[in-house]
This record gives structure tokens, sequence and C-alpha cells, in this order.
């Protein structure tokens, strides 16, 4: 069994413009934590498309907490599109559904280091756990749910059920909590953008320009989850789709989930601005497994590649040789939940006629050992 992902190259050669290309499906970096007795993990058993999704459980939500954590870099005046696919097959109080959180880079070091987890279940609303940062949630959309929930798209933007920190950010935005200044604790998303750097309105960010530096969508927290899976599946990002699996070719059984899966990060690599004969700076490129098998891993320059990445090499971390692709097996054994990475660098020949921006695609094949 095969898994691709692919990596996007880019080079100004001799100019100072750069245009990157569209991004409309990929899984980089994705991770699935867990606190207590949940699970959160990659699932066959039902999905949207094409054959996976993410499956969480929580058996307590007071004291249980599963997500699946995607890493992004957006201004939060920027996000313009937010949306996914939720199921709930069972539970055993009140079903609430699936709910999502903006991990913000409030202190502005570039890392979002709040545990927003330990915040809502380990110690209950204390400050400290939020690093410096803080995050903006929406609890779930159709709340209450009665009975279990088949595969339901979620527009997150046009939910009334957006919330914060306050400004202490030892308790909840809004009123209800303790505060004295309207509106109640809830709102939709554009309006709280608005709410956000008002003095009368008590939350810990200050402007809207803040970072977002992670999508979060989870169960647990709380007493309205108990006993319950949720699934999630096809979340669409400002137009990038993160269906949780590389391909659409994953070669599963039903009834046996082997699942060949890896992610890679960054996504994306701009090489900058270089002349001829110049070589690039090395830039790293990480491998994680998220798959439930061993795998080696090759790397090969897509067909659609322009002509210059011809000339692209790499090694594997930083002890190997260069060599130009393609890459047969560059990371062997990489182990379930395993991350290794490969360097790489552009050298432009020193003939080569500047023809402006050029881009490639690197494509990272994993086969399961």
């Amino acid at each position: 069994m095969k898994k691709l992902v692919g990596v996007l190259l880019t080079l100004a050669v001799a100019v100072s413009l750069m245009a990157m290309p569209a991004v409309t499906s990929a899984s980089p970096g994705i991770g699935l934590n867990a606190v207590g007795s949940a699970t959160a993990e990659i699932s066959t058993a039902t999905y949207v498309s094409p054959n996976n999704s993410v499956k969480l459980y929580v058996k307590d939500g007071s004291v249980d907490w599963a997500e699946v954590s995607i890493p992004v870099d957006i201004a939060l005046k920027d996000i313009n599109e937010l949306s996914f696919w939720e199921r709930v097959t069972s539970y055993t109080t009140s079903g609430w559904d699936v709910n999502v959180v903006l991990g913000i880079d409030l202190d502005g070091d570039d890392v979002f280091e709040a545990d927003v987890a330990g915040w809502h279940v380990t110690d209950s609303h204390n400050a400290t756990l939020l690093g410096g940062d803080s995050f903006i949630e929406m609890d779930g959309a159709l709340g209450k749910l009665g009975a279990p929930l088949g595969w339901t798209q979620v527009n997150a933007l046009t939910t009334a059920q957006w919330w914060t920190p306050n400004s202490t950010g030892d308790g909840l935005s809004g009123s209800g909590y303790g505060f004295t200044v309207p509106p109640a604790l809830y709102c939709s998303f554009a309006d709280l953008l608005t709410r956000i750097g008002n003095v009368t309105w008590d939350t810990n960010i200050p402007n809207t320009t803040v970072k977002v530096k992670c999508v979060k969508l989870l169960i647990g927290g709380s007493g309205s989850w108990m006993d319950e899976t949720a699934y999630i599946d096809d979340v669409i990002i400002n137009g990038v789709t993160y269906d949780f699996e590389p391909t659409s070719s994953v070669g599963l059984t039903a009834d046996v989930p082997d699942i060949v899966a890896i992610s890679a990060a960054p996504t994306s690599i701009d090489f900058g601005t270089l002349y001829p004969g110049q070589t690039s700076s090395v830039e790293s490129i990480t491998v994680t497994n998220i798959g439930t098998h061993t795998v080696n891993v090759s790397a090969l320059l897509d067909a659609s590649s322009d002509a210059l990445f011809a000339n692209l090499v790499m090694r594997f971390d930083s002890s190997g040789s260069f060599g130009t692709g393609p890459w047969n097996d560059i990371i062997t054994n990489l182990a379930m939940d395993g991350s290794k990475y490969v360097q790489t660098r552009l050298p432009v020949p020193s003939d080569y006629t500047p023809s402006g921006t050029e881009t490639g695609l690197l494509v990272f094949e994993a086969t399961a050992l």
C-alpha cells in the first residue's frame, strides 16, 4: 500500500515579485490529541470522502478531551471560510456536537502555547495554562442533539456560538459569568470581530490582526459529552480542504483498517530570489507517519514542475549527501506516529536564462513495510 503527499516549491529568479498557486487539498502536520480516557484517531469506519475521517471518543467529558488540530497561519480578520462535516454516532447524555477552537498567538512569538484542554478540564480556567496566548471557541453548532447525528456539514462562521476568555484569562467573556458589560456570552463570528478591540467587551484579545496558529475540532471539556463518539471529515479553511489523507487511494478493507498515511510540513517552500549561479539556503521538510504501518518514504518531482527544479537536490536529515531525484527510500523505517526530516536546496545553473517565478511540486510517497 502506498500514499502520496505533495510539497509546493516556488522560486523567483532575479525578480522580487512572487505569486503562489492555490492549494485545494492538503493534510499538513495535523495533530490528534486526547486527555484522560479519550481517544483521537484516523478511522475508515465512516467518512465523507475519500476513505478516512477523524474519530474522537470521550468517556466522561468533564475530565476527557479529544481533538484534531490543524496548523494554520492566518490573521483572525482574514478567516473567510471555516466549515466541516461531523457525525455523532453514540452518546449517553445530551449528545452535544463538535466544538471549534481557534488558537491565538497572543504574545506574538509565532507559536501557540496555550493548553486549551487543561484550561477546560485539568485545572479549570487557570490563566497560566494559556502560556501568554489565548483562544476563541465555537460551542457546538447544533447543541443537544436528542438523537444520533448522520453526516452533517457545519458552517462555523454563520454559527452564533462564539466566545473568548475574559481579559484576565480566568473566565469567559460576556454577561452571565460575573461581568456587567453586554452582550451575552455567545455571538456570531462576524459580531465577534466587531467586539474584539472594543474596550466595553471583556476579552484578552486586543485586535483582529492577531494570528490564528491552529484550528482545533473537539469534543469534551464538560459533562455535555458523555460516552460520546464523533467523526469529523473534510474541514475547509479559506479554500483549503483537509480530508485527513494525502490521496484518494488507500487500499483498505472495512474489516481490516490498515492505514498508510503521511503528512509533510511545511506544505510549501519559497526559495526566494536567486540569480544564475547561486544556490538557495537549505530548507528542511518534516515527514510524519499518521497511519498504522511502519513505512519507507520516497520522493520525486511531479511532472508538472518547471524544468529548473530538475536541479533540486535532497538528503536525509543533515548527515547524508545531497543528490538529485528521484529519491528512493530517502526515509526508511518511519514508525507509526514517528517523524523524520529531509533537507533540500536549489542550485540555479550559471547559464540559466531568468524567466520569472517558477513553481514545482515535490511528491512524497509512503510504502508500507
